[in-house]
Order: structure tokens, then sequence, then C-alpha cells
């Protein structure tokens, strides 16, 4: 309703205070008891969300009336609404139409409707009229009624009994209080158990992580490899008693085994090779035999004896 100009005079009374579909109803049966048959095709009876800009039709013999209702208390009704009216009453092939407010129209609708002729305009004070003094809605007369019960309490009540209402009155303030704070409480606990979930959840990933690592390491740890042990000489003692540089460690290979005769406990070979002594080739002992020859001439030429 931006850009709507506001009312002159703003009403304050029972049919101000009414629903907009309890407006429409008001006039429907305003219209029967003027003897037309009333069909409420407004949303406030029809139930729908759109009505066409057609509230009630009136129909009597030789009439057929189309009515636009507006229950606007704060802002004029323009004259674009008697414009759109008329259009209706020409696709409903109407014999008139009446456009209702209970507030009121801008000086340029009721000179449209002057002008065309064939709209009624009803407004805020003829409409009162009308109908006649209206009951105040349930819902004030049901405020009025506790109003005048608490300032009844007010003035008669004293002593325990007037302690009673309040604590009564207290105590509801207190049960909402405490419904209030359970369901605050249920949410915080519902936010917690899911973290305490997502946390366990990641635990458990790294305890399945940290064992499939402490396995595949001990897997390593556990496969054969060489740790040939390469044992040292002992270092020798001179004659002062002081020990000397001790030799570089013999590899494995050159190192010396005892040999033990099981049956006696004997030893047989204090310094036994591990592996067997290398066999000579022919050519090697032909050179040792030849070595051999010359060395026993040599001996023979200096011993005459021989």
């Amino acid at each position: 309703m931006s850009g709507l100009k506001n009312v002159r005079q703003r009403h304050d009374d029972a049919l101000s205070k009414v629903g907009w579909d309890h407006f429409e109803g008001l006039l429907a049966v305003y219209y029967r008891g003027q003897g037309y048959e009333v069909e409420h095709c407004g949303t406030g009876g029809a139930g729908g969300r759109f009505d066409g800009g057609i509230d009630l039709k009136l129909r009597r013999p030789g009439e057929y009336v189309l009515v636009q209702c507006k229950h606007w208390n704060a802002k004029q009704v323009p004259h674009n609404e008697v414009h759109q009216l008329l259009g209706l009453m020409l696709n409903e092939d109407a014999t008139g139409g009446i456009l209702v407010t209970s507030g009121e129209f801008t000086t340029a609708a009721r000179q449209a409707a002057t002008r065309l002729g064939r709209v009624r305009l009803v407004e805020g004070h003829e409409l009162r009229a009308m109908l006649g003094p209206l009951a105040e809605p349930a819902a004030d007369r049901m405020g009025e009624v506790l109003q005048s019960v608490s300032s009844t309490l007010g003035s008669v009540v004293t002593g325990n009994l007037r302690d009673q209402v309040i604590s009564a009155a207290g105590h509801g303030v207190r049960l909402h209080a405490r419904r209030a704070a359970a369901r605050v409480a249920q949410g915080v606990l519902v936010t917690f158990g899911m973290k305490l979930l997502v946390g366990g959840l990641f635990l458990a990933i790294a305890v399945y992580l940290l064992n499939s690592m402490g396995t595949a390491l001990q897997s390593q740890l556990a496969r054969p490899f060489d740790r040939s042990p390469v044992e040292s000489m002992p270092a020798p003692v001179s004659a002062s008693g002081s020990t000397t540089t001790a030799r570089a460690p013999l590899p494995a290979t050159d190192r010396c085994r005892e040999l033990v005769d099981a049956p006696s406990g004997t030893y047989i070979d204090h310094c036994k090779r591990s592996t067997p002594r290398k066999m000579p080739t022919g050519a090697e002992r032909r050179e040792l035999t030849r070595k051999a020859d010359a060395a026993m001439k040599v001996i023979e030429a200096s011993t005459p004896e021989m």
C-alpha cells in the first residue's frame, strides 16, 4: 500500500477491529436482509487464495450486482479500484457494482464513480449507519472480562488467598522456564553427543593407522639379513705389561675356528680355516718344483760333502 494517501479520520471502533473475512460476512448478512440472493465468492467465504476482484454476487429479479469489499482503515481507496470493478461488471454482464470500504475513498475515486454512473461507493460513515452498532470482537471482550476479574481479585482477595494466587502464577512461570531450560539442555546434549561421536571416529581411525604401521615395522625387523660378525684379534701384551695397538679385524673368511673331538673332548685343530685351502694349479706346481731344484743346486755347490 505504499504511495496511497492516509485517511483523514481513522476509526477506532468494533468494525475497525474485525478481520477482513468477518467484514465480508457482515456485508453478506446485510444484503441478504435487503432481499438479495447472496453468493459469497470472496476468499473470506470460499476459502480460496484469490477472489478475482469479486467478494459478493447479489441477485434479485432484474438485478445482478457485484460487490468488492475493502477493509482499509489507514489508507484511502484510489480510483483504480473503481475502474477495476467496472471492468469486472462488463465481463460478468452485471447491472451494477458496489465498492465498499470501512475507511475512505480518494477524491479521484468519487469523481470516477460519479462520471461512470454504474458504480456505487459506500464509505465508512455510511457503512456504519447501514450495519448499525456492532459488538466488540470476542478477543476484546475476553480481555475486558480478565481485566475485571483481576481488578476484583485486587480489591477483594486478601491475606493467604492472594498469596496463593500469586504463588500459582509464579509456579506457572517457573514451569515454563524449566521446560525452556530442558529444551536448551536437550539441544546441548545432542550437540555434545555428535561431537563425541565424531571424535571417537577420528580416534579409531588413528589407532587403526598406528597398528598398521606397527605391523609393517615388525615385519621389516623380522626379515633376515646378513649380520656376519667381524672378530677382532686380542691386543698383544708387551714385556712391560702394556697393551699394544690391536691389529685390524680379520674378515670372516680368514678367521680361525677350533675343532674339538667330540668323543674325547680334546682339541684337534686350534686354528682351522673356516674355508678349505686352495689347491695349486699345474703351472704353480711346476714353478715350485723349479725353485726347489735351483735351491738344491745352490746347496750342493756350497756343500762339497754332498
